[in-house]
Parts: C-alpha cells; sequence; structure tokens
C-alpha cells in the first residue's frame, strides 16, 4: 500500500500527521489507516496528531506516537515497531487509551504490550537533555498523568515531602514510587496499585548513572545528581542513546 493509495474516506478528518527521517511510505501507510480506523470506530469527540519517526542507523526501528484530544482530555501513545505490526500496536494502545477515558476501561495496555526497552549494552551517550519545571502533585495525580500520556515513568515533585520523585509502571497494572529519601507511604487517598520502591537511589554524576542503566540493562534510572543534591531521569531512548530530565533550579536549589 502506499501513502497516496488512501482515500479521503479512509483517513479520519481529526487525524493530522507529520513525520520525521526516512519513514518507510508502508509504515505511513498503514499507521494513518489504523489510526483512522480506531477513531471513526469510537463515539467519542475526538482530534489527534500522529507523528511516525524513523532514526538513520542500521537496524533502526519505526516510532509511532499519537497525541490526541479525546472528550476535551489530552492523552498520547507510543509505540515502536515496523510497517504492519507497528501500526496495529499504536492502533491497539490509541483504542485502550480511548477506552480508559471515556469508559473507564481499567488496564487497557494488558492487550497491546509495547517493545520494552530494557536490555544490556555497552555505554550509551546521553544526547538529550531536558531542563523541566517539576509540577508538584500527589504520587495519584502523577500516576493518572503517566497513565494518560502513556509514560514508563513520570518524574514530579512529591506534593507531601517537596522531594523530587517519580512513579513508574511496575509490568502492566502495578504502579510504584521513588522518592528522594523517605520511603514512607503517601498521604491521604492512594491509587491501590501503588506501591513505594525502597530500592536505594543512586548518588552519582551523569556518566556514573549512565553506566549503571546500560550495564544492569535498565530502561529507566532515577538517581540524585551529588552537585544539586537534586532528582534526575535518565532513560533509553528508542534509537539506543540515552537522554536526562533534570530540574530547574529554583527557590530549593
Amino acid at each position: 500500500m502506499r501513502w497516496a493509495e488512501l482515500t479521503a474516506a479512509e483517513v479520519d478528518r481529526g487525524l493530522t500527521v507529520n513525520t520525521n527521517g526516512p519513514v518507510p511510505a508502508a509504515d505511513l501507510a498503514y499507521a494513518v489507516l489504523e489510526v483512522s480506523r480506531v477513531l471513526r470506530g469510537r463515539p467519542v469527540d475526538s482530534i489527534a496528531h500522529l507523528r511516525v519517526t524513523r532514526h538513520r542507523r542500521e537496524m533502526a526501528t519505526t516510532v509511532f506516537q499519537v497525541n490526541a484530544r479525546i472528550d476535551g482530555r489530552r492523552c498520547r501513545v507510543q509505540a515502536a515497531g515496523d510497517s504492519v505490526d507497528g501500526a496495529r500496536l499504536i492502533a491497539q494502545r490509541l483504542d485502550g487509551q480511548i477506552a480508559r477515558i471515556a469508559e473507564g476501561v481499567p488496564d487497557p495496555w494488558l492487550s497491546a504490550p509495547r517493545r520494552t526497552l530494557a536490555m544490556i549494552t555497552g555505554l550509551r551517550p546521553i544526547t538529550r537533555r531536558k531542563p523541566c519545571r517539576l509540577l508538584v502533585l500527589t504520587p495519584r495525580v502523577a500516576g493518572a498523568i503517566m497513565d494518560s500520556m502513556d509514560f514508563d515513568a513520570f518524574f514530579f515533585r512529591d506534593a507531601d515531602t517537596g522531594e523530587d520523585a517519580i512513579v513508574y509502571r511496575a509490568g502492566s497494572r502495578d504502579v510504584r514510587l521513588v522518592r528522594q529519601h523517605r520511603v514512607d507511604l503517601p498521604k491521604g487517598p492512594c491509587d491501590s496499585r501503588l506501591a513505594v520502591d525502597l530500592t536505594p537511589i543512586v548518588v552519582a554524576p551523569d556518566l556514573v548513572a549512565a553506566k549503571r542503566l546500560c550495564g544492569n540493562g535498565l530502561p529507566f534510572l532515577f538517581f540524585i545528581e551529588p552537585r544539586s543534591a537534586r532528582g534526575r531521569l535518565l532513560y533509553r531512548r528508542y534509537d539506543g542513546d540515552l537522554a536526562v530530565l533534570e530540574p530547574v533550579p529554583d527557590a530549593r536549589s
């Protein structure tokens, strides 16, 4: 199938598309078709943007991402794969996300597990640094944002303790909380899926953290950078390199 062969009837009017890198025409065409079918098949008010990325590397895979507004609520899904498999996976994850938002369906990811980025590799470079102003949230709200944006982990500042923290997915259902120091349960109402990760936090510069992530086959690593005494979130990109989220300095730094 070629992009030019798609008819107007097959492409949802609420869908916009862009590409980045040498995306195969078949990958793009299949993704547009599958995502449009999901949007047309759901009785919801939806606007969506499909981004398809292909990195210029040997053995590169295609990364599909849909940013959408479903019944006025912002959400995102992401998946990687080639041609039909990748297109079907992103469509399945979008369908699950819509079901979660519009119908309250729990655990929408069970039927469409995403490719894991947990693998042991040699040291990879940090090719992207993202300064971020952390939202002050309860772990429950942070977990809800993580679900809405289809993140594997979400970096925030804990409203109860003021500490840098993350929530992350532990399997398809459970959520774990990691703070800089505190290991007690959050105050107030909690998500029943939430538990506190008791693993000691790594205190190390970026290079040491990167060595640990790559050498232990981790998809991401929350650590404390010693000079700033602030948390950082290091994670693996789909192209194999690393990126790090760094909190913007503020009055507490």
